[in-house]
């Protein structure tokens, strides 16, 4: 969920161990996230995950991942998990800043954003750090995130200074220590946003990298730097861009954008996972180092930028893919209301998608 929207609405009900479910708060492929209070009235939000839509080991992942960094205050943390016949149940920290997009559209008054949700590069930088911080937590714990995005940052609450913390952890890869690349069957994520080694059944820490530079871009820009200019762009064509294009750092909406902001970004999205800066090393690059959290709203906005131009693009609510063969033709299925793309080699056979 990135801006507030109306989602349907359900009676409050009580589940396992005493929580009561309230009002919908957000939704996704997989579930929806409603929010819920424990029997001595604690506030809380409860990730729902639809049985038919998700496998049992993923949502194991997803929550191991979450006890792995319980220790990181840029994570919304895991308090309780349960299931019964059709649901998983996750109860986590609510956030009550919401998510990056819902946290800046907030009008403040003052400095550079107002009540059109303007934000300037300092903000941007500023919520970068964060999601830095909290990469590096993660890269401590042998976890990778997969799917960074602007519906995945939320914000502790609605003040100045909030605290940036990751959310969502259904698309991570855990290593096992022997090695710094996780291979995968099934790559999964946000297709804009997934990075070339992901599209080749791989994931490193600089993965969560490559995603974070497609996010900045887009905080910086209003734009994505890949998939053709289409308003309902394909994931495929988004994968042959990802693959192929590189990024456009010249020209109007660049204009307004600092050098070290575009040489930030720059770094983030190079296509070798080998040669990428990893979230510790970019910590120090000096487009971070010129501002701190008390400048977040201060200075001039980017004429270009606003809350609304984070939302995803019709393509990016595919949230499963799966990669065979080396590229040529491809086919899509829905199965459980998941997109599941197969790509096939000219010659090879196309498969019937399934999860």
């Amino acid at each position: 969920m990135i801006l507030k929207q109306q989602h349907p609405q359900v009676p409050p009900r009580t589940l396992r161990r005493g929580y009561v479910l309230g009002e919908v708060i957000g939704a996704g492929a997989y579930g929806s996230v409603h929010r819920c209070v424990d029997v001595d009235g604690v506030r809380y939000a409860c990730k729902v995950i639809d049985r038919a839509r998700s496998s049992q080991e993923r949502v194991s992942k997803e929550t191991q991942a979450l006890h792995m960094l319980d220790h990181s205050s840029k994570v919304a943390r895991l308090y309780d998990a349960f299931d019964d016949d059709r649901h998983y149940y996750l109860v986590q920290e609510l956030c009550r800043g919401g998510s990056l997009g819902e946290y800046l559209v907030l009008d403040r008054g003052w400095g550079c954003c107002n009540a059109q949700g303007s934000y300037g590069e300092n903000a941007v930088a500023s919520f970068v750090r964060g999601v830095l911080r909290a990469l590096c937590h993660a890269a401590d714990a042998g976890v990778i995130h997969g799917d960074i995005k602007a519906g995945n940052v939320l914000l502790s609450d609605r003040s100045d200074d909030a605290e940036v913390k990751l959310c969502d952890f259904g698309c991570a890869a855990l290593l096992d220590g022997t090695g710094d690349v996780a291979q995968i069957k099934h790559p999964a994520g946000t297709p804009a946003f997934m990075a070339p080694e992901t599209l080749a059944c791989e994931m490193r820490h600089v993965t969560d990298v490559w995603a974070l530079g497609v996010l900045t871009y887009q905080m910086l820009t209003g734009k994505l730097p890949f998939g053709p200019c289409s308003p309902a762009p394909t994931a495929m064509s988004t994968f042959a861009s990802i693959l192929n294009d590189n990024p456009v750092f010249t020209g109007p909406l660049w204009e307004n954008v600092s050098r070290d902001a575009a040489d930030f970004t720059r770094a983030c999205l190079d296509k070798s996972a080998r040669t990428r800066p990893c979230a510790s090393s970019l910590l120090h690059h000096p487009w971070l180092l010129s501002t701190g959290c008390e400048d977040r709203f201060r200075g001039t906005a980017l004429p270009q930028a606003h809350p609304r131009l984070l939302a995803e693009p019709t393509a990016s609510s595919m949230c499963s893919i799966q990669l065979l063969g080396d590229g040529g033709a491809a086919s899509a299925a829905a199965a459980n209301g998941t997109a599941v793309w197969h790509i096939t080699s000219g010659a090879r056979q196309q498969h019937p998608a399934t999860i």
